[in-house]
């Protein structure tokens, strides 16, 4: 039986091409059959608007192909990858193109041709049960999402997943799908289940295979960063209490994982005189998990962190030391100015300043050998 399997929240410009899967763009004026444009036709958003765009997977060159087991594993691990790479373009406290794990949902829908009708099964916690219906059926956008995201990922990125995935990385695969599953922004979904999902990520992405401490786990959390980050500049890390005497990664981590083994042994409100609160923490978590990742991806040889990885890397030293990180302050224009940027744009300066004087003192060198 043909299937369509599509992504109906997120808009491509271009093709995409990962081994014989293609993502290609959606509009329904396109040369596409009865069939495709039916199936999709169900999937609205607003008050029952049809979808404009969406993404399509290209199997083998069809769009209809015939899907298996085997095509159902790897859309699911393409769907992992393509999910993660977007959270990681995801920029906070800019509220245009924002994305949560849910905008990449990924459906799979068999169909008979020239036949109207769907149906649906879904897991029990005794089994599972289908149900058919034998007309047109409305699928709204989940209010949490934002249709028509614009899909923004680095396909190396994407290709360096998959690759290490495939090569014996169930570390990686268990780690990203942890990560997703506490970054679909859902209200059934609450901040401490997140903060557990978060932590068991790190646990998966770091490489301790072994049951670890806090400190081992701070330690070797610590030392991945600081091989994208040794010539940063770093100050500021006093800002927070206790911070003064330890290096400001090490204690985030420590206190982040305190958190979770709070929540984990019966205590929903999280560590009482927590140094950061549970959605201080899985903000800050977002940000620097998918760069762990690329730190890791590095150690394999799958992928070759850029300069803007490097600088957004040591930026985190700067988010760590922002106290406020959810309160905006009121310029006198009446705009709200958000402490997240304004730390990230600390960073920015700092690291372009470090690198003007080198390049300077460079200079000078290059000169007196003259």
């Amino acid at each position: 039986m043909p299937a369509i399997a599509f992504f109906p929240w997120i808009r491509l410009s271009a093709p995409m091409s990962f081994g014989d899967m293609q993502l290609v763009p959606y509009a329904p004026e396109g040369s596409w059959s009865d069939d495709l444009r039916r199936v999709l036709g169900a999937y609205k958003h607003g008050v029952g608007q049809p979808l404009q765009h969406a993404t399509l997977l290209q199997i083998a060159g069809s769009v209809e192909p015939e899907i298996g087991d085997s095509e159902l594993d790897q859309i699911a691990q393409l769907r992992e990858a393509l999910c993660f790479a977007g959270l990681h373009r995801r920029e906070f406290f800019n509220f245009k193109g924002y994305v949560n794990a849910h905008t990449f949902q990924c459906i799979v829908q068999n169909f008979q041709r020239g036949t109207i009708g769907v149906g649906v099964t879904a897991r029990r916690r005794d089994g599972s049960t289908s149900n058919f219906w034998f007309d047109e059926r409305e699928v709204p956008c989940p209010a949490h999402v934002s249709p028509h995201s614009s899909l923004l990922v680095d396909e190396a990125i994407v290709a360096a997943l998959l690759r290490r995935c495939a090569a014996a990385g169930d570390w990686l695969r268990d780690g990203i799908e942890l990560f997703n599953l506490a970054n679909t922004d859902s209200p059934d979904v609450r901040p401490h289940t997140e903060l557990l999902l978060a932590v068991a990520s790190v646990q998966r992405l770091i490489g301790l295979e072994k049951k670890s401490d806090a400190h081992e786990l701070s330690a070797r959390f610590a030392d991945l960063l600081d091989l994208a980050v040794r010539s940063a500049r770093r100050e500021g890390i006093n800002d927070r209490p206790g911070l003064a005497s330890k290096e400001a990664r090490r204690v985030w981590f420590e206190d982040f994982y305190a958190s979770r083994g709070v929540v984990a042994h019966g205590r929903p409100s999280g560590k009482p005189r927590a140094t950061w609160s549970i959605v201080e923490h899985l903000l800050l978590a977002s940000y620097v998990i998918p760069r762990l990742v690329l730190v890791r991806l590095q150690e394999f040889g799958d992928y070759q962190l850029t300069q803007t990885d490097r600088d957004e890397i040591a930026a985190f030293d700067y988010l760590l030391a922002e106290p406020k990180l959810f309160e905006p302050e009121e310029r006198s224009n009446g705009a709200q100015h958000w402490p997240w940027r304004e730390a990230l744009s600390k960073a920015h300066d700092a690291v372009w300043h470090e690198r003007a004087v080198l390049a300077f003192a460079e200079a000078l060198g290059a000169d007196g050998e003259d």
